[in-house]
């Protein structure tokens, strides 16, 4: 099980464009707003958003499901748990549950969607359905050769393309992360089935 969805390398099923990427590229300690924090930030503690998805690598494929709920948050950082749990089986295989923090402010190397050398391609507005309501998303993708910080150390080509919505708590709700390298392949495919939204001003 050890490929099963690395949580920093498929951050793309929850976060962000969620993958963190190794900071060796940084061109300095100039730091820049992380989009992940922001796209939870919006939200208040105890807004929760649901994925399912294929894992596929040169091994085989899982089926998944991710869930992340938003524990707590400051100015400077957001605290979330993440419970991931694979599909397919007789029986659903016990869930792993995972703490982690995004920080406000990042190094823009660590992340995609900020990586100095990222191409973005904006590629419009869908409309999708999760759980009987529409969210109109914008679809960008991302595309970058780097080091991803839960593999080993060689380098990779990255693809992720995502759907995104603020309405959505993290903001993700639909994503393909695609990675390659002289070890192989690694694909992450994942959408929103549920999410529960709370805004500050409903506390």
């Amino acid at each position: 099980m050890r490929n099963l969805i690395s949580p920093r390398a498929a951050v793309a099923l929850a976060v962000g464009c969620t993958c963190l990427l190794a900071a060796g590229c940084s061109s300095g300690p100039v730091k820049v707003a992380n989009p992940d924090y922001v796209a939870w930030a919006a939200f208040a503690p105890g807004s929760t958003v649901t994925f399912e998805g294929v894992q596929k690598t040169d091994a085989g494929k899982q089926r998944l499901r991710l869930t992340e709920t938003l524990l707590a948050k400051d100015a400077e950082k957001v605290v979330l748990a993440r419970t991931i749990q694979p599909l397919g089986g007789r029986k659903l295989a016990p869930p792993k549950v995972r703490k982690r923090a995004e920080l406000a402010r990042i190094d823009p190397a660590d992340h995609p969607a900020t990586h100095p050398e990222a191409r973005i391609t904006e590629l419009g507005e869908k409309d999708l359905q999760i759980a009987g309501k529409t969210v109109r998303c914008v679809v960008r993708e991302v595309q970058v050769h780097a080091k991803l910080d839960d593999f080993v150390a060689t380098e990779q080509d990255v693809r992720i393309r995502v759907h995104r919505s603020d309405a959505v708590p993290g903001g993700l709700v639909r994503a393909h992360l695609w990675t390659q390298s002289d070890g192989g392949t690694f694909e992450v495919s994942g959408q929103v089935v549920t999410y529960r939204a709370i805004r500050e001003d409903r506390r």
